[in-house]
């Protein structure tokens, strides 16, 4: 029988006591240094545990849990030091116990304990605890959601880097709330845990315990035992709801979150070659947030059509906090695959996983982009927490990382380039100067990007064209083509590489096997397509992919030799009245 006990907590091991406080509670410290670390760690989490609304704290009493440290690598714990541990406070009295426990997912049997009144009058309230920071912040999980070792592979190696660089800015970053912008009502801020109150659209009011550490940090967890599944961020901000953590102050500042806006609707839609004109969770009929439920439930379900209406019938949100029913799931599902008919293909096939791993890669750029630019970021999956004076900047940012990722997935799908991304910093930025002056105004009918403060995200609005004034303007004609500065026979082994992967990319997420009938077509589909690419290229003079995509050559090839070069003037000539300096470009005005 499945017992109906609050949610636990897993027995975490990220926080120790003193040594003094376990021998305060009345009981031995142990023997061995890895017995005395552990039986520090157990308290602290009892104690941690006891000051939130979910005081019990899970943990397994079975040794087969223990073998090959799955659950807690690079830990003290183990079957010789949780269980005795764990006895010995049962004995003395200074914890509640539950044996054969089974959790809500249906895993188990686990055991659960959480502090008694004893333990927390033994143990006072001046509670000090120390952190005890990971070791590896890169994480990867099996099918299973089990730890597993990472892979010795230089994209291991790479990934683990660049998690650490952004540690490394995160470290410095202090976060306070902003009582000026905060009502007293909504937090509770305590020695050790900050509770922020979240109310739902119900009125029903929940309290969300955070737990800050030291200094900022970040792990990235992948899944499904890939390092390009999942590989999302995990820090202890993220759990603050999102109204509460504009009421956060970063190095002292008022904080704004732009966000990337339908993110994994238009990586699905440049996956698909086909360019977002809509907005993918408002059909016109149900309730945007219904839809918008059903669009991602629906994305992550696997089984099709049966398996996303079931996960979505299932959710605790549509189930218990909306409580609607499985023929309306069905209803919203179906509208959501007739709105977004170009990747209908995509829902109940499990593809969110590998959305999460585009998109945690995109949120690594963001963060190596405000490092550059010296703006102290958090990341929240797809958001970031920032300066408000730099929001501007930051957004500029982020479409600069989408702009890439699109044209790397379907060049012809990105609609971003570098006057959006300038006009998008030019139009936050006149926010704030009062438009008396005619010039303030801008005049383009290009698309800009704008702030909309309630939601504090970036939204496109067509600008409205301006009357021209008629004045007379001669024809233009076509620019002449330039000279290729590249060879061209390279270039194309080149172009023919990157479409190569494009198609293992392609192939992964089809399921399809190289080697495969299937395989062959693409392998020669992406042939045809460098071939014409770099045919256009050398005609025109212009590159079709930057070179941060597809390189001039492949790597280790050596770089063709330059055309000789005209005799020089000798020295001796003489130079007519007339005759000046050659003027040189500078490589700006070339590239212009």
């Amino acid at each position: 029988m499945t017992n109906l006990l609050p949610r636990d907590r897993a027995l975490g091991y990220h926080w120790r006591v003193s040594p003094d406080l376990v021998e305060r509670l009345g009981l031995d410290p142990g023997g061995r240094d890895a017995t005395r670390r552990a039986r520090r760690s157990i308290v602290a989490a009892l104690a941690l545990a006891a000051e939130t609304n979910r005081p019990w704290v899970s943990y397994s009493r079975t040794r087969d849990w223990y073998a090959g440290g799955e659950h807690y690598p690079g830990c003290d714990y183990t079957y010789d030091t949780v269980v005795p541990a764990a006895n010995a406070l049962i004995e003395a009295g200074l914890v509640e116990e539950v044996r054969g426990y089974i959790l809500r997912d249906g895993k188990g049997p686990q055991s659960r304990m959480r502090a008694s009144g004893l333990f927390l009058e033994r143990l006072g309230a001046d509670l000090a605890v120390e952190h005890v920071a990971p070791r590896v912040p890169l994480i990867m999980k099996d099918e299973d959601g089990r730890l597993m070792p990472l892979p010795r592979t230089e994209q291991a190696r790479r990934m683990l880097r660049s998690i650490e660089a952004a540690n490394e800015g995160f470290r410095p970053i202090k976060v306070a709330v902003n009582w000026e912008k905060a009502a007293a009502e909504d937090w509770e801020i305590g020695p050790r845990h900050w509770k922020a109150r979240k109310v739902d659209d119900d009125g029903e009011i929940t309290w969300a315990h955070v737990l800050p550490t030291p200094h900022q940090y970040a792990v990235q967890i992948c899944g499904r035992g890939l390092l390009d599944a999942h590989g999302r961020l995990y820090a202890w901000w993220m759990g603050l709801p999102s109204e509460r953590r504009l009421e956060l102050l970063i190095n002292g500042d008022p904080v704004a979150e732009p966000d990337f806006e339908c993110i994994h609707a238009d990586l699905l839609y440049a996956i698909a070659g086909v360019t977002r004109d809509r907005k993918p969770y408002e059909t016109g009929v149900h309730d945007r947030r219904h839809g918008k439920l059903a669009f991602f439930v629906g994305l992550n379900a696997d089984g099709g059509r049966e398996g996303a209406v079931r996960a979505i019938a299932h959710h605790p949100t549509w189930r218990k906090e909306w409580r609607l029913s499985y023929d309306y799931a069905r209803q919203v599902y179906d509208a959501i695959l007739k709105h977004n008919a170009p990747i209908a293909d995509f829902f109940g096939s499990d593809a969110g996983v590998h959305l999460m791993g585009i998109d945690s890669r995109m949120c690594l750029k963001v963060l190596k982009g405000c490092r550059k630019a010296g703006i102290p970021a958090l990341p929240v999956h797809d958001s970031f927490a920032v300066p408000e004076q730099h929001e501007g900047t930051v957004r500029g940012i982020m479409e600069e990382v989408l702009h890439e990722t699109r044209v790397g997935i379907s060049p012809g799908t990105s609609n971003t380039s570098a006057k959006n991304i300038l006009q998008a910093r030019r139009a936050f930025l006149s926010s704030s100067v009062p438009s008396s002056s005619p010039s303030v105004k801008a005049k383009s009918s290009h698309t800009s990007f704008v702030r909309e403060k309630a939601q504090g995200k970036l939204v496109s609005h067509p600008v409205q064209p301006v009357e021209a004034v008629s004045a007379p303007c001669s024809p233009t004609s076509p620019p002449e083509p330039r000279t290729p500065s590249w060879d061209r026979v390279a270039r194309e082994r080149s172009m023919l590489q990157y479409q190569v992967r494009l198609a293992a990319l392609f192939a992964q997420e089809d399921g399809v096997c190289p080697g495969s009938h299937v395989w062959s077509e693409r392998i020669d589909a992406g042939r045809m397509i460098a071939a014409t690419v770099s045919e256009h290229e050398w005609k025109t003079g212009l590159r079709a992919f930057p070179r941060s995509l597809v390189p001039d050559r492949l790597p280790g090839e050596a770089k063709p030799k330059a055309a000789p070069s005209r005799a020089r003037r000798s020295r001796k000539a003489p130079f007519l009245p007339v005759q000046g300096r050659r003027h040189r470009e500078t490589p700006d005005q070339a590239r212009a």
